[in-house]
């Protein structure tokens, strides 16, 4: 499972809807290192990217965000 937003829809906000179903995926009991890696991992695999993106490894690209905290 991954998670995405379908941005033709004239009705969905970029950055808003996504992050709106971030957090109704924890309603049926998804974990929120579940949810993180449906983000991450299973996007890139969706997209056929899992060698380029999705995970943080040598050679991979990436964007990362170092927080002071527990991103659970």
């Amino acid at each position: 499972m991954s998670v995405g937003t379908d941005m033709m829809n004239p009705w969905m906000t970029p950055g808003t809807s996504y992050h709106r179903e971030l957090q109704l995926l924890k309603e049926p009991g998804l974990t929120e290192a579940e949810i993180l890696v449906a983000a991450t991992k299973y996007g890139a695999i969706a997209m056929q990217l899992e060698s380029e993106i999705g995970s943080i490894a040598k050679g991979m690209v990436a964007d990362l965000l170092i927080l002071d905290a527990d991103p659970m």
